[in-house]
């Protein structure tokens, strides 16, 4: 028998979805439209090939040494497989860098890590400030931030913010949400391969969850 699609990010059940059958891909084929373009080893973990490991099929990535071995590897595997997420609730507005009517970019007025150093690095505040990423970050340096398509569904609630927010870590120069999903709060969650392997454990949103 078919088993229920996960319970996606507005699920008010905060455990992680773990009764997906690997041999069955009825939940992947919900997103047949992306996987035109998009190799759908990267998302699907039943696919011939796939490899979680792989950081060449994507650029949301973890890679900390913990108690959850799911969060090392394809973060975008770990997200459809065990939380349920759908591609659209974290990339409301389809390939666009426009930004997102429910989602603030950094701190929201622009604050950037390779401008606003002693700010972004919390020499000033004395914490991690939330920023937007250097210009060069995506390999371009054109005067435009990239967001990386990042722009979240509007039932996706913010945590520090009023909107769900999504900025740079400019002391681990890793990427960080700040929001609630799944019932979980994400903030403590780093992603991004640059500094080692220091981040937290996130599934839960925290070491231990």
């Amino acid at each position: 028998s078919q088993l229920p699609n996960p319970p996606g990010c507005g699920a008010s059940d905060g455990n992680l979805f773990t009764g997906l059958d690997q041999a069955n891909r009825k939940h992947f084929d919900n997103f047949l439209l992306c996987f035109q373009c998009h190799d759908r080893r990267a998302f699907d973990p039943s696919e011939p090939g796939s490899d979680r490991t792989n950081t060449s099929w994507t650029n949301f990535f973890g890679d900390v040494a913990a108690p959850d071995a799911h969060w090392n590897g394809n973060l975008h595997m770990y997200h459809l497989q065990y939380t349920g997420a759908m591609c659209h609730e974290c990339h409301y507005n389809v390939h666009s860098n426009v930004e997102a009517q429910n989602t603030q970019y950094g701190d929201g007025a622009g604050t950037r890590a390779d401008i606003n150093v002693a700010v972004c690095t919390g020499v000033t505040t004395g914490v991690t400030y939330p920023c937007l990423p250097p210009d060069s970050k995506d390999g371009i340096s054109d005067g435009i931030v990239d967001t990386h398509l990042i722009n979240f569904s509007p039932k996706v609630e913010g945590t520090i913010a009023l909107k769900p927010q999504w900025a740079y870590d400019a002391v681990n120069q890793q990427f960080q949400c700040f929001l609630r999903c799944h019932n979980e709060i994400m903030n403590s969650c780093h992603y991004g391969r640059s500094n080692g392997g220091s981040q937290l454990w996130c599934a839960g949103g925290s070491l231990g969850g």
